[in-house]
């Protein structure tokens, strides 16, 4: 087995591992509305940045360490599919948040779940197509990914600090 390949894997175990801990720390409750203690808001802040800045750097370490091998084409699609879902359901929670009924707790689950396999199929789909030939297109292919995650990371800080 190649080191790219050894790379590869433990890049995308290691974007798996941080989207459980992401997902095991959100929770659905869109009636109760309470002001947690400044403490509990700090160690949020903290989870919150380390999850994105964990997957970005696993990812952007994985993306130069891959580098034009064979190996760096499954490991955009990976992080697309990634920053795809994840893309797709803040999207989805933050036009459910901008509504003043959040419709029944089934749309409420529902819609952000369809909306994160949406996105996560159309981003797979994409970076595959653009990291397909080594070169300049799977380059940006990996930077798009990367900046995805950051900017993903700094959406959900601001709709953290916005309740």
């Amino acid at each position: 087995m190649c080191r790219a390949c050894t790379v590869a894997r433990v890049t995308r175990r290691a974007l798996a591992l941080s989207m459980l801990v992401l997902a095991a720390s959100a929770h659905a409750s869109p009636e109760t509305r309470h002001s947690s203690a400044p403490s509990n808001r700090v160690w949020h802040a903290v989870l919150i940045g380390a999850t994105g800045l964990a997957l970005a750097g696993g990812y952007a370490a994985g993306a130069v360490l891959t580098a034009d091998q064979p190996a760096a084409q499954p490991l955009a699609i990976t992080g697309g599919v990634l920053s795809g879902g994840m893309l797709g359901v803040t999207l989805a929670l933050g036009l459910g948040a901008a509504r003043d009924d959040p419709g029944s707790l089934v749309g409420y689950i529902l819609w952000p779940v369809i909306c994160g396999v949406v996105g996560a199929l159309l981003g797979g789909l994409l970076t595959g197509l653009g990291a397909r030939e080594p070169g300049t297109l799977r380059t940006v292919t990996h930077v798009v990914v990367v900046s995805l995650l950051i900017g993903e990371t700094v959406v959900l800080e601001f709709a953290r600090l916005a309740r």
